[in-house]
């Protein structure tokens, strides 16, 4: 099937488009919302530094390069590189890793929502936690077609909406309540979560709530609650610049300081005080909405 014919068949989703730095994101129309949090698309990215960081999340993600050629990513202490054919599906890390941005110039995603990628790609996400797949070796030739289309597309906005609605005539399956329920809680209230609060509240032994999270989401529930409270931290490094570590951490639910510093270095590979500081130099250069996920390598502002 052409672009054109897709474009015929399938209206305009009803969502947001905006565009800043050559960054557009999309909103999920009606039929993805609680699939999908953001499809997004580079246009022409050029930062000055060559390096960036991509932070961990608790989420998966389905990348595309649009210029055809394959994807790279690299181990932060080593620098050995891992290379996939596009699109290539991430899933959930429990650490940091590298990515250079001359392969952002013309790349596209989708940013799942906790369990989404549960939803709709038909495997447990706990299958590819901390890899790099093929889309192709998971749905098959389909990710190749939907590949080309995307690269014959006619700019950001017809892309992002082929985009859409490639995923949203996908077949969908249901995740556990139990399970839909505890993400929103950590999502909203990370520094008051714990497991057995969660299981407790889901009426299911901790055991079998610990299986059915880890399996849908791709990471163990006491590992989502930290990434989030992590997050929780970058963004009030975002919004009030260098503070006070302790206050930090006791705002952000974490035991002390030296807590909120072992998960900075295990997360980002940087303590707060040298995440503050990049951000500080760097927050005009990172699109916005791109910040909770991406930041410059360490390494490239030592010169």
């Amino acid at each position: 099937m052409k672009v054109a014919d897709i474009a015929a068949i399938f209206p305009q989703p009803e969502s947001t488009l905006d565009a800043a730095q050559g960054y557009y994101t999309r909103q999920p129309g009606p039929a993805l919302r609680g699939i999908v949090e953001a499809f997004w698309l580079y246009d022409g990215y050029s930062p000055p530094h060559a390096l960036e960081s991509v932070l961990p999340s608790g989420t998966v993600e389905i990348i595309f390069n649009l210029a055809g050629k394959d994807l790279s990513c690299y181990h932060p202490e080593t620098m050995q590189r891992v290379q996939r054919r596009s699109p290539v599906v991430t899933g959930v890390h429990r650490g940091h890793f590298v990515i250079d941005t001359e392969q952002q110039r013309s790349i596209m995603g989708i940013g799942f929502a906790p369990a989404g990628a549960w939803r709709w790609l038909g495997i447990p996400p706990d299958e590819i936690t901390g890899r790099h797949v093929e889309l192709e070796a998971l749905l098959g030739p389909v990710a190749r077609h939907w590949q080309q289309v995307l690269e014959a597309a006619n700019g950001p906005v017809q892309r992002l909406q082929l985009l859409h609605e490639m995923l949203a005539a996908q077949p969908l399956r249901e995740a556990h309540p139990a399970v839909e329920w505890a993400v929103e809680q950590v999502c909203r209230y990370p520094e008051a979560m714990t497991v057995q609060l969660l299981a407790r509240e889901s009426d299911l032994s901790t055991r079998r709530f610990h299986e059915l999270f880890s399996r849908q989401v791709g990471i163990a529930p006491k590992g989502f609650i930290r990434i989030r409270r992590f997050q929780a931290a970058l963004a009030a490094i975002r919004a009030s610049g260098h503070l006070s570590w302790s206050a930090l951490a006791a705002s952000t639910g974490y035991a002390d300081q030296s807590h909120l510093i072992r998960d900075f270095k295990t997360f980002s590979g940087m303590t707060p005080t040298a995440y503050a500081a990049i951000h500080q130099r760097c927050e005009t250069v990172v699109p916005r909405p791109e910040q909770d996920q991406i930041c410059p390598f360490p390494t490239e502002l030592t010169a």
